[in-house]
C-alpha cells in the first residue's frame, strides 16, 4: 500500500495547482512546499500557472481519466490526498489542510518555527516527528528574505535530492 500526500498551491483562497508525491519522504514534502512559496509567493493564479507550467489550462492524466486543472478537478484530486499540504502563496505559509485557511484560522495555528520539537528534529525520528507536527501548525514564510532563502536552497546539496525536477529547474532559473 502506498502513502499518497499532495502539495496544493493556493492563491487568494482558491486552489491553483496540485502535485502528488507517492511515498514521499518528509524532506521532499517540506523542501517542495517551502520552495514553491518562496519562488511564486505574490503571484496571481495566471502568473503562477504561466511561470510554472507555461499554460493556464491543462489536464492531469490519472489513467485512464483526464482531469482538468479547474477548481473542481483540483479539489477532487486534493480530496484523495492522505496528507494535503498547502503552499499558500497569498499568506506565504505552509500548512496541512484540505483547502485554504482563512486569515483568522491561519493566525490561530502555532508557528512550527517556534516549536522546540520542530527545530530539534533529527534522525532517526525525523519522519515520525514531521508527520505528527506539520498537521498541528504552520511554517510562516512571510518575514523570510526570499532572495537569501532561495540562494540557500540553490547552495544546498540536499535540495537536488528532495526537490522535484520542475521546482529545481525553476529555482536555478530564478538566480
Amino acid at each position: 500500500m502506498s502513502f499518497r500526500p499532495t502539495v496544493s498551491v493556493y492563491i487568494g483562497g482558491s486552489i491553483a495547482d496540485i502535485t502528488y508525491f507517492r511515498n514521499a519522504l518528509p524532506e521532499t514534502l517540506l523542501f517542495e512546499s517551502v520552495a514553491l512559496v518562496l519562488l511564486y509567493g505574490g503571484c496571481t493564479r495566471s502568473e503562477y500557472l504561466l511561470r510554472r507550467h507555461g499554460a493556464e489550462r491543462f489536464d492531469f492524466l490519472v489513467s485512464p481519466e483526464r482531469i482538468p486543472n479547474s477548481e473542481e478537478g483540483l479539489k477532487f484530486l486534493e480530496s484523495c490526498s492522505e496528507l494535503p499540504i498547502v503552499a499558500d502563496l497569498t499568506a506565504m505559509a505552509v500548512y496541512c489542510s484540505e483547502g485554504a485557511l482563512s486569515e483568522k484560522e491561519l493566525a490561530a495555528l502555532p508557528s512550527l518555527a517556534e516549536s522546540t520539537a520542530f527545530r530539534t528534529l533529527s534522525s532517526p525520528y525525523w519522519e515520525d516527528a514531521f508527520f505528527s507536527l506539520l498537521p498541528r501548525g504552520k511554517i510562516d514564510l512571510s518575514k523570510v528574505d526570499r532572495r537569501r532563502a532561495l540562494s540557500l536552497f540553490r547552495g544546498c546539496p540536499e535540495a537536488t535530492r528532495f526537490l522535484s525536477d520542475h521546482t529545481w529547474i525553476a529555482l536555478e532559473e530564478s538566480a
